[in-house]
């Protein structure tokens, strides 16, 4: 805690649903109030993720099954609604930023199957962040997803980007492209730095701004690299070099 209080300027509140809504209605807001108090006592900017992530749902929804909990879309729908603007509303001004949806997209760039998904139809995405929108208007509002251990696979970043812009042409309120970057040093192609200045690129055409929402570099199996701290060093300064260009 310390170390986050003098080297951090910008934190993350988890607000999984799981965690959140652990009962239908019944809203759990102790870490969420944890992590504002931490972040006002040490000028830290916080984010908040996030608001539907297919792995994290509250068991009462009872999406173990194909049959989604037999939710009906009406039903469904309004859980969502009342969800997201429950817990937007309720962060306020503490947050900059809400990973509105996290991961939807398989590695092949297709939206996934989820039961948000097959109740609803890919319109939940949508709908997501109009609800967000709507409860927090001056906050921005973050699609997030991974793009590989290896680099930045440019086949999903295309699928990516294109669906960002197809929400905005639908005049959705999506602010910010996320990126995970969890890097392992055995994997990583040499052209890693060229096709991560190709997704802020195609950000840049689309209009939204780019976060690096989760980074970390695994140092791969013992005996890989010679100086393993130098190297994953090495690494994070040329993701740095590349922002910064």
């Amino acid at each position: 805690r310390s170390i986050i209080a003098t080297e951090f300027n910008a934190g993350i509140a988890i607000v999984f649903m799981k965690r959140s809504q652990p009962q239908p209605g019944q809203f759990d807001s102790r870490e969420v109030d944890s992590a504002i108090q931490f972040a006002q006592e040490h000028q830290i900017k916080l984010a908040g993720h996030a608001l539907v992530y297919r792995l994290t749902s509250p068991a009462w929804l009872n999406f173990r099954w194909w049959s989604c909990g037999g939710w009906d879309p009406v039903s469904l729908g309004q859980i969502l609604k009342h969800h997201i603007q429950t817990v937007v509303a309720y962060g306020g001004d503490h947050f900059y930023v809400w990973d509105v949806v996290n991961e939807p997209f398989a590695n092949d760039g297709e939206l996934i199957r989820s039961c948000w998904y097959r109740v609803l139809g890919p319109e939940y995405i949508a709908n997501a962040f109009h609800y967000a929108h709507e409860a927090n208007p001056h906050v921005l509002l973050r699609l997030n997803e991974t793009f590989g251990r290896d680099g930045v696979n440019r086949q999903k970043a295309d699928k990516f980007f294109a669906f960002i812009q197809a929400l905005k042409e639908q005049q959705v309120p999506i602010h910010v492209a996320g990126i995970q970057m969890h890097l392992e040093m055995q994997k990583l192609r040499d052209s890693y730095a060229e096709e991560f200045r190709y997704f802020l690129q195609q950000a840049q055409i689309v209009g939204v701004q780019v976060h690096i929402t989760e980074m970390d570099v695994y140092q791969g199996p013992e005996g890989f690299s010679e100086h393993p701290f130098d190297k994953q060093k090495e690494i994070f300064k040329t993701i740095t070099t590349v922002c910064l260009a």
